[in-house]
């Protein structure tokens, strides 16, 4: 695909900076072809994990930037804003595809039940004391 002048690229973001919808438009229509290439190397870059298209990865930036009203200077800085963007939203599925499988669905627990262990009565105590392995070690924790 041709690139389109500097020139005209630069009046588009400019007119859509000032609120012209149909230039966000005609702008994505003219470097649609190099914004996919762009998420097609950061996609290659990423390791080859990711579950995700470049098109579909491409679609989810493009929704990303299209409310802002980003003051791009230039050709330039709108594509390497879109490339930061592409690879921002992958480092975000990295790190929810990283938690989820370290358990980051589960329900914690924290300790500070230890205080109402104490008492026999509560039930809280009955689940430290069938979750240790010795009694002992719940005697222990239940403050006896």
């Amino acid at each position: 695909m041709p690139t389109p002048p500097v020139a005209d690229l630069t009046n588009l973001l400019h007119a859509w900076r000032e609120g012209n919808g149909n230039a966000f438009g005609q702008l994505i229509n003219q470097v649609y072809g190099e914004l996919k290439v762009i998420s097609a190397k950061r996609l290659n870059q990423s390791g080859g994990t990711a579950t995700v298209t470049p098109t579909e990865l491409l679609h989810e930036a493009l929704i990303g930037i299209m409310p802002s009203s980003m003051n791009f200077e230039s050709r330039e800085h709108f594509f390497a804003t879109m490339s930061l963007s592409i690879r921002s939203i992958l480092v975000d599925r990295a790190r929810a595809h990283s938690a989820q499988k370290r358990g980051g669905d589960r329900v914690r627990i924290t300790l500070s039940g230890i205080d109402v262990a104490r008492n026999r009565r509560s039930p809280t105590y009955w689940f430290w004391k069938r979750r240790s392995p010795s009694s002992k070690l719940s005697t222990r924790v239940a403050g006896r």
